[in-house]
C-alpha cells in the first residue's frame, strides 16, 4: 500500500522525489549504502513480498543487457 505521505505529493513532486533519490544513490558512496540499507530493512520487513519491480521482458533477458 503506498503511504499516505507519498499519496499526497503531486505527480511532479513525486517524480522530483524519486528523480532525486535515485541520483543521490548513483553519485555517492554514502548516499547509495543508505539507499542500500533502505532496501535491505524494506526486504527484512517483508515490503517487497508479492512485488514485481521489473517485469521480464518476453526474451527472458537478464539483467546484464539492460
Amino acid at each position: 500500500m503506498i503511504c499516505k505521505r507519498y499519496s499526497d505529493l503531486s505527480p511532479y513532486e513525486k517524480i522530483m522525489f524519486i528523480g532525486k533519490l535515485t541520483h543521490a544513490c548513483m553519485n555517492d558512496d554514502v548516499y547509495y549504502e543508505m539507499g542500500k540499507e533502505i532496501i535491505d530493512w524494506a526486504t527484512k520487513d517483508g515490503l517487497f513480498e508479492n512485488v514485481v519491480i521489473l517485469p521480464e521482458n518476453q526474451n527472458n533477458q537478464d539483467d546484464t543487457q539492460i
